[in-house]
């Protein structure tokens, strides 16, 4: 029986893997995009077998290839379709005997609303990963994030529940992709920008394109009241609060009832130089560096003392190597790093 019903699921995989291909080929249009989502919609093993291939494929990173590497040929010399029978033959084999790199499901479906299950991603505490949605975007997850998705006809939906997350996002000028952040939301048509969720507020670093930040909406009347400000208007439908953040632009809001928000010119590659693995300090207190590093430690970061605290650190360092980050500290400065029960402390040296 079991053998049987892994018989019948073969030509399923392989459709599955197929579309995934489609995906990171570079030629994913808008027709292919309608056309993948009638065929996910067939079943919910449709669906299963979909996300599936899909994270078999984003496993090839741990092996320090891109899935674009994988789809997609390197020398003009070989023909696209062959390349892609290749990147199927690869996808459809690993997820068919049950190979995976990844600790648990990929995306599990959890409740978002009452009435509707939606995919959930998520990271733990000093964990990254990076996912592929169905429109071909991106997302990487940073350290103890978490992201729902919902997408439909009209509108590719997000809600960064906690944490920080950068967004590549394919371009579709008819269906905005909407990353909700609390009681406010950042609009695009396609570009990248990078989202930090922390208490009582947001930032958002745009690197390619322009984002609107901006009150949230109803799902039912988003678009009608969202278009206009890509269109050029200065005042949205409704009276739509909102800031405009083009390349280039660094911008802090308030998650709070009261919309607000300060925009300037900045340097967002600041803002995603986590994506290496990298933090960097520039004049940073250190109670400052101390709060960011907690975010990345298995254990709450402490500074002892008000002189301590004040201490200023620059400099760049690994968010995976938090042992020579204490060593490098105690060499900055004349502080020493002591590791209690339940938490590392930063205090005088003397």
């Amino acid at each position: 029986m079991n053998g049987d019903c892994k018989n019948n699921m073969q030509p399923l995989r392989l459709q599955a893997a197929e579309w995934v291909a489609r995906v990171y080929s570079g030629s994913f249009s808008e027709q292919d995009e309608i056309n993948l989502k009638k065929w996910r919609e067939q079943s919910e093993l449709h669906e299963t077998e979909f996300l599936e291939a899909l994270a078999v494929m984003d496993d090839f990173r741990d092996f320090g290839i891109s899935p674009q590497d994988v789809a997609q040929p390197r020398h003009g010399g070989i023909r696209k379709s062959i390349w892609a029978v290749a990147a199927v033959a690869a996808v459809f084999m690993l997820s068919f005997l049950g190979i995976t790199l990844r600790d648990g499901p990929e995306a599990p479906s959890v409740p978002l609303d009452a009435d509707k299950a939606q995919l959930v991603y998520s990271t733990g505490v000093g964990e990254q990963k990076t996912v592929t949605l169905g429109d071909g975007s991106t997302v990487a997850l940073n350290t103890a994030s978490r992201v729902y998705v919902d997408f439909d006809d009209q509108t590719r939906w997000l809600i960064l529940d906690q944490g920080e997350a950068y967004f590549d996002v394919a371009k579709n000028s008819g269906r905005p992709f909407v990353v909700s952040v609390g009681n406010q939301a950042i609009t695009v048509l396609g570009t990248k920008f990078n989202v930090r969720r922390s208490k009582g507020e947001i930032s958002v670093a745009v690197s390619e394109g322009k984002v609107a930040v901006h009150e949230k909406l109803d799902r039912q009347d988003f678009v009608k009241r969202i278009t206009p400000i890509f269109e050029g208007s200065s005042e949205a439908v409704g009276g739509l609060k909102h800031y405009m953040l083009a390349q280039g632009a660094v911008g802090n809001f308030s998650t709070g009832e009261n919309f607000d928000g300060a925009v300037a010119i900045g340097n967002p590659y600041q803002h995603q130089i986590w994506r290496e693995n990298l933090l960097s300090f520039s004049g940073s207190s250190l109670e400052e560096v101390a709060r960011e590093l907690s975010r990345y430690s298995q254990k709450p970061v402490l500074v002892e003392g008000e002189d301590v605290r004040q201490m200023l650190v620059s400099g760049v360092f690994r968010s995976d190597e938090l042992e020579n980050i204490w060593t490098g500290l105690e060499g900055l400065l004349p502080v020493r790093v002591e590791e209690r029960a339940g938490e590392i402390v930063i205090l005088a040296a003397n």
